[in-house]
C-alpha cells in the first residue's frame, strides 16, 4: 500500500466494502480502461479481465490488435481474462453495447455474487446526459450512470479523462487509441471531438459548469431512513455521495447549522474499520455499529 498512488486510494475507497467478491473488469485497451486495470491489479481483489472483440468489420485489424494487447498484458501480470468475440458483424454503437451486455450477463451467471467494474469517467457521464437530452428525457433520465448501481461499479466517474491520461503518462504506461473514435459519424464522437471542445474554447470553464448544472438537476435516488444510514450502503458511495447522504440525514433531523467542515469531519470519523464507535459532531451524538450509522441524541 505504501507505493499506492492517489488513484489507487481513490478506487480502493470505493471497492473495499466488496473486497470478498469477484470483479469482472471491463478492459478495451484504451487509456481509461488500462488505467483502471493497472490500478486494480495492485489491489487485494479477485479480478477477471473482460475484453469484447466486436467481430468482423471495417475495424477488424484494430480489434485483433486490441484483443492481443489486453491478452499480452494479462499474461505478463498473470491475470485471468475472459475474451468474448462476436461471430457476426456489428454495425452500430447499440450493437456493440448489446453484445457486451449480453456477454457480461452470461459470465455473471456463473458468478452471481460478482461485480462488474468499468472505467467510465466524468466526460463519459456528461456526454451520456447530453445525448439523452438531445433524444428527449426528463430529470430521471439524467441519472444515467452512478459510481455504484446494482452490480456495476464505476470508480472513475468523478474523475476527468485528463486525470487518467496523466496517470498513465507519469507511469510510462501504454494504451491503444481506437481509430474509429476520430470519426464524427456517431453522435457521441461528434460531441466529444467537435461540439464540447468548441464550447470550452468559446467560454473557458463551460464544461465543468455544464456538468455541475446537469448534476444539480438529477433527482436524489438514494433512499435513506429518517434517523439512520445503512453502513454498508454508505461505504458503497463515492466521497461526494457520502457527503450528500450525511447532509440529507442532518436535514431530516432538523439540524441545519452544519458546514462542509462538519460533513467532512463526520466522513473522516466514519472512515474507520471499528465495528462500534461514537462521536459528537454537527450538533449530534453519532452512534455507529456494523450495520448502521445513527443519531443517539441531539446536543444542545
Amino acid at each position: 500500500m505504501k507505493n499506492w498512488s492517489a488513484l489507487h486510494h481513490h478506487v480502493w475507497g470505493i471497492v473495499k466494502a466488496y473486497k470478498s467478491h469477484p470483479f469482472l473488469v471491463a478492459v478495451s485497451g484504451g487509456a481509461d480502461s488500462m488505467a483502471l486495470l493497472h490500478i486494480v491489479k495492485d489491489l487485494p481483489l479477485k479480478i477477471v479481465v473482460f475484453h469484447a472483440h466486436h467481430g468482423p468489420g471495417t475495424n477488424l485489424e484494430f480489434r485483433n490488435q486490441s484483443a492481443q494487447f489486453v491478452s499480452d498484458y494479462c499474461m505478463q501480470h498473470k491475470i485471468s481474462m475472459h475474451l468474448a468475440k462476436s461471430q457476426q458483424e456489428l454495425k452500430s454503437e447499440k450493437d456493440f453495447r448489446d453484445f457486451r451486455k449480453t456477454e457480461i450477463q452470461k459470465w455473471l451467471m456463473g458468478y452471481p455474487n460478482a461485480f462488474v467494474m468499468t472505467a467510465h469517467h466524468a466526460e463519459d457521464l456528461l456526454e451520456t446526459r447530453l445525448i439523452r437530452l438531445i433524444r428527449g428525457t426528463g430529470p430521471q433520465g439524467l441519472q444515467s450512470m452512478s459510481v455504484k448501481k446494482g452490480f456495476v461499479i464505476r470508480p472513475f466517474l468523478e474523475l476527468s479523462k485528463n486525470d487518467l491520461k496523466n496517470y498513465l503518462t507519469n507511469k510510462s504506461l501504454q494504451w491503444l487509441e481506437d481509430p474509429s473514435n476520430k470519426s464524427s459519424r456517431y453522435l457521441r464522437n461528434w460531441l466529444r471531438n467537435r461540439w464540447l471542445p468548441q464550447l470550452e474554447k468559446k467560454r473557458s470553464g463551460s464544461l465543468k459548469r455544464l456538468s455541475a448544472s446537469l448534476e444539480s438537476l438529477v433527482p436524489d435516488q438514494k433512499v435513506h431512513n429518517r434517523d439512520f444510514l445503512s453502513r454498508s450502503e454508505y461505504l458503497s458511495l463515492s466521497s461526494k455521495e457520502q457527503l450528500q447522504a450525511l447532509a440529507s440525514i442532518l436535514k431530516s433531523q432538523g439540524l441545519l447549522n452544519y458546514t462542509q467542515g462538519h460533513l467532512r469531519e463526520i466522513q473522516k470519523r466514519l472512515d474507520n474499520t471499528q465495528k462500534r464507535l461514537t462521536f459528537i459532531t454537527a450538533g449530534a451524538e453519532w452512534v455507529v455499529n456494523a450495520e448502521r450509522i445513527s443519531f443517539k441524541r441531539k446536543i444542545n
